[in-house]
């Protein structure tokens, strides 16, 4: 079966309590994206799990301007298959851009493309090119990750621009 619950507040569009469980993401561009013009409007209390992402020509999970709050936000226990388009520019498996209390644990990720320069299999990064939004408290933990080699720069996991983030017992190759 399939779950999701969305609600959206106010003006500004905050997206809160979230859950995208159970899924067959398939042929598409990405699996979730969330994109507010402020980092002010940032996500939180996120939950994307058991979902089966394959074949996108994006990144498969792409957080804009972030997933914050004060509890945790996952995404846990996916497998993510195919991700991106040598033709595309940027493209990350999972990009996790201006994140905080966000646990990713548990997932396999396979074959990343791009044409240039990304390619990682999960991105800490920052919103809008600007570091006063870095990603803070991120947990990487106990996920697979194989065949990320679009291009030079290409890693498993990439903390760019994050701070105080905790990244152990995954498997990359």
């Amino acid at each position: 079966g399939a779950g999701s619950n969305s609600q959206q507040l106010g003006s500004e569009g905050v997206t809160h309590h979230i859950q995208i469980t159970g899924n067959l993401f398939m042929d598409i561009k990405r699996a979730s994206f969330s994109f507010m013009s402020d980092p002010g409007d940032s996500t939180y209390d996120y939950i994307f799990e058991n979902n089966i992402v394959n074949n996108t020509t994006g990144s498969a999970i792409s957080t804009g301007s972030g997933i914050r709050g004060t509890g945790n936000s996952y995404i846990r226990n996916n497998t993510f298959t195919d991700l991106g388009d040598p033709n595309s520019p940027n493209v990350n498996g999972l990009q996790l851009t201006f994140c905080k209390n966000l646990i990713v644990e548990d997932n396999f990720i396979s074959v990343v493309e791009t044409s240039v320069p990304d390619g990682n299999g999960i991105i800490i990064d920052f919103w809008n090119m600007d570091t006063n939004y870095i990603s803070d408290k991120v947990i990487v933990r106990r996920n697979e990750i194989t065949g990320c080699l679009a291009s030079p720069r290409a890693a498993g996991i990439n903390a760019f621009f994050a701070k105080r983030c905790e990244i152990y017992n995954n498997v990359t190759y």
